[in-house]
Order: structure tokens, then C-alpha cells, then sequence
């Protein structure tokens, strides 16, 4: 919360990126749900159970990201899953802070789970955000 807080607006894109089990390809997620779940505590031993996120908007609302989501999938195939689900964990919390400063603070955010190195190599998982990173400056230009 203090990063955003302190957060000066200017020509800032949030690019986030998670790690999650289980998956074959990097997911790019495409909203984000006003809900703080989280199972375990965090890493500052915080662990909020079925609280707002934001107290601007309703509990479990979905905002879902303006950006061209499933065109950006469609292009990085070989890379990239579209889901709808960052989870309800520090990914989800993360992600749904950062798309309520779009247009306040930032110009944008996306938050992208990449898989375990063993699931999708690292190589073409790094050249995956890379290309997804092109394309995101090339919307802005």
C-alpha cells in the first residue's frame, strides 16, 4: 500500500509477474478481484480472510484491465495463456492495487504468472515477457 501511496504520477507502466505452480505457459491475467483471501500469512505475516482490497469499490468486484489482452495472447501464443484468475494471495492484491492507479497514477498494469523453470524454460519464458514488454511500449506510443 505505502509504494502506491508514495507513487508520483507519470508515464508509469506496472508490469507484475508471479510465479505459479502447476502451469505450461505464462498466464496474463485479465482482471483482478476485489478480495483479500489469503490462506497462509504473507510475508509480513499479514493474512487478511474475505476483506475489501479497496473500500472504493465492492467486495469481490472484478475489474477487468482495458488492455488488449486477448490480442496480446493471440500474438505471444507460443507464449502466453490468457486467464482470469490471479488467485486471491498476494498476486490478486497486487494486481488489483495496480490497476486502481491506472490513469491516477500509471499509465497501465498487467500482471503475468510465469510457470517453474521446470514447467517452461526459463530462456523462453524470459523471451516471452520480452516481446510482451515491445508490445506493451509500442500501445503507448
Amino acid at each position: 500500500n505505502q509504494y502506491y501511496e508514495n507513487l508520483q504520477k507519470g508515464d508509469y507502466f506496472m508490469l507484475h509477474l508471479g510465479l505459479y505452480q502447476g502451469i505450461t505457459k505464462i498466464h496474463m491475467e485479465a482482471q483482478a478481484i476485489n478480495n483479500a483471501d489469503f490462506s497462509i500469512p504473507d510475508a509480513d505475516g499479514a493474512q487478511p480472510r474475505n476483506e475489501q482490497i479497496d473500500s472504493n469499490y465492492p467486495l469481490d468486484y472484478e475489474f477487468v484491465n482495458s488492455l488488449p489482452i486477448d490480442e496480446w495472447v493471440k500474438t505471444l501464443s507460443q507464449y502466453f495463456d490468457k486467464s482470469l484468475s490471479a488467485g486471491t494471495f498476494v498476486c490478486n492484491y497486487t494486481y488489483f492495487r495496480g490497476l486502481t492507479n491506472v490513469g491516477k497514477k500509471v499509465k497501465g498494469a498487467l500482471f503475468v504468472h510465469c510457470a517453474e523453470f521446470s514447467d517452461f524454460p526459463k530462456e523462453v519464458q524470459v523471451a516471452g515477457v520480452t516481446k510482451l514488454s515491445h508490445l506493451i511500449i509500442s500501445h503507448f506510443l
